[in-house]
């Protein structure tokens, strides 16, 4: 794998976790003492990048003693999830397609 899509991969990794912590929030809304969690990314050494969940300050609403979700906040941040998946793993293809036209070139192979 090329360092290109190293990167990219690390990128799918990020969407990946994204979209499952916001799924994990939904479906813990209504569930007494789940503390929500939201996903943070910052830069790898290298390329790409490393996500961490971090607890959310006020997680939890002093009214109801519930969870402090946003359902509509966790839908939008479901799609821009899957919208970098989508891009990364496009990105994964791209790269590929390029080593490829390379290894035919250097075999002689030339369409």
């Amino acid at each position: 794998m090329g360092y290109i899509s190293t990167i990219a991969v690390s990128g799918l990794q990020a969407a990946s976790v994204k979209l499952a912590n916001a799924a994990n929030n939904i479906v813990n809304a209504e569930s007494e003492g789940y503390v929500p969690t939201d996903t943070v990314q910052s830069p790898r050494n290298g390329g790409g990048v490393k996500v961490s969940l971090v607890e959310r300050p006020d997680a939890v609403s002093p009214v109801s003693g519930l969870p402090n979700i946003d359902i509509t906040e966790e839908i939008v941040d479901s799609a821009v999830a899957a919208q970098a998946y989508e891009a990364s793993a496009a990105i994964v293809g791209v790269d590929k397609d390029l080593h490829e036209v390379l290894l035919d070139s250097i075999d002689g192979k030339d369409e």
